[in-house]
C-alpha cells in the first residue's frame, strides 16, 4: 500500500492503539485524537488521506465534527468506526456522506480491507513539500509557514519550489533565472537576488537558526540547513 497520513479519532485508547498498529502495518502515518475538539483542530492543521472516525465522543460529537469536516473539505475520505452499530445510525452515516461505516466490535482484518478498498478510489493526497516550520502545496501553489497563509507572488513560488526540490543543491543564478522566468527573459542576477531577499523576509522563522535560503559565495544559491548561517 502506498503511503498515507491519516488522523484516527478516538476516545478508547484500547482500540485507538489497535487501529493505529493496524494502519502503521499497512505503512500510514498516523495522527490521534481522543475528543472531538482535538480532532478538529488537527485536521484544520493537516491534510490527510483517511479519517476514522468514532461518534461517542466527548465535547464535540462525532457526528457533528463530521459535519465540520464535510464542509471544510466535501472530498474528505472518512471511515465511521462506532458502538453505534444500529441499522438507523448506519444509514443515517452513510446518508451524510461517509465512505464507509464500521459498527464496534469490528474485525482487524476487514478494517485493513476496508481502507484498503476505499483509499483505492479516492486520490492520493497532494504533494506537499516541506522545510522547518514552511509547507508548500505544489498543486495549488500555496504556501504556509507555522499553518499560516503566505502571499506569495508566482516568480517567487518557482524559485522556492526549485530549491525545496533539492535541498542542499547550489543553483546558479542563471539556472535560478530561467526557471522563473523561462531561457529568453531579458532580467538579470540582480533580479534573483531581489528575490531571493524578498523570500527570506517572508520566510523567517521558517527554521530555528539562519535563513532558509543560503548564498554560496560566486556560485548561487541552495536550501540551507538549519543552524547555517544566512
Amino acid at each position: 500500500m502506498s503511503y498515507c497520513r491519516t488522523l484516527i479519532v478516538e476516545d478508547d485508547p484500547h482500540i485507538l492503539d489497535v487501529v493505529e498498529f493496524l494502519l502503521v502495518e499497512e505503512d500510514h502515518l498516523v495522527d490521534r485524537a481522543t475528543d472531538g475538539a482535538t480532532g478538529w483542530a488537527r485536521f484544520q492543521r493537516q491534510r490527510y488521506g483517511l479519517v476514522i472516525l468514532d461518534l461517542g465522543l466527548p465535547g464535540l460529537h462525532g457526528w457533528d465534527l463530521f459535519r465540520y469536516i464535510r464542509d471544510h473539505s466535501p472530498e474528505q475520505a472518512v471511515i465511521m468506526l462506532t458502538a453505534m452499530g444500529e441499522e438507523e445510525h448506519r444509514v443515517k452515516g452513510l446518508g451524510m456522506g461517509a465512505d464507509d461505516y464500521i459498527p464496534k466490535p469490528f474485525s482487524n482484518d476487514e478494517l485493513v480491507m476496508r481502507v484498503r478498498n476505499l483509499l483505492r478510489r479516492c486520490p492520493p493526497p497532494p504533494e506537499v513539500l516541506r522545510y522547518g516550520g514552511l509547507r508548500y502545496y505544489p498543486d495549488e501553489k500555496r504556501v504556509t509557514l507555522h499553518d499560516h497563509n503566505l502571499e506569495i507572488p508566482t516568480h517567487e513560488l518557482r524559485l522556492l519550489e526549485v530549491l525545496l526540490r533539492q535541498p542542499g543543491r547550489i543553483f546558479s543564478r542563471d539556472i535560478l533565472l530561467d526557471e522563473m522566468y523561462g531561457v529568453h527573459t531579458e532580467c538579470n542576477d540582480r533580479t534573483v537576488d531581489q528575490a531571493v531577499t524578498r523570500l527570506r523576509r517572508k520566510l523567517k522563522g521558517a527554521v530555528q537558526t539562519g535563513s532558509i535560503i543560503q548564498s554560496v559565495y560566486g556560485m548561487g544559491y541552495k536550501l540551507g540547513t538549519e543552524g547555517e548561517g544566512a
